[in-house]
């Protein structure tokens, strides 16, 4: 236990939209790795750290086909699940709040941060 003069606010959780959002854009670098391996081996990787080194906890890999392969993530982060198949371009799956980040973008960590003063 902390001594008395120590105030500990614990933290809140992000909402559940910027936690999908931030997953997505994890599957997204994860993906565009996977995609650099196939261009420079001219094969899929047997196993997601065979391209990304150190993949993100939560998302699975599978190989769908010799150059098709499927992200998803065990995480429960609200329905539907997220899924990436390599048979649908990343710019379309990519969303607006994942870009948003992406560009440099923070809107809602902004928001979040206005609504706490």
């Amino acid at each position: 236990m902390p001594p008395a003069w120590i105030v500990v606010n614990p933290l809140e959780a992000p909402p559940i939209e910027e936690q999908r959002d931030d997953m997505k854009l994890a599957m997204f670098f994860q993906a565009n790795q996977i995609l650099g391996y196939l261009q420079q081996n001219g094969q899929l990787p047997l196993a997601l750290e065979d391209a990304t080194g150190r993949p993100v906890p939560g998302v699975e890999y599978s190989v769908q086909g010799p150059t098709l392969f499927r992200l998803t993530t065990a995480l429960s982060l609200g329905d539907p699940p997220l899924v990436y198949d390599s048979t649908q371009p990343l710019s379309e799956w990519i969303d607006a709040g994942a870009t948003g980040k992406l560009l440099g973008g923070l809107d809602g960590a902004k928001a979040r941060a206005k609504v706490r003063r």
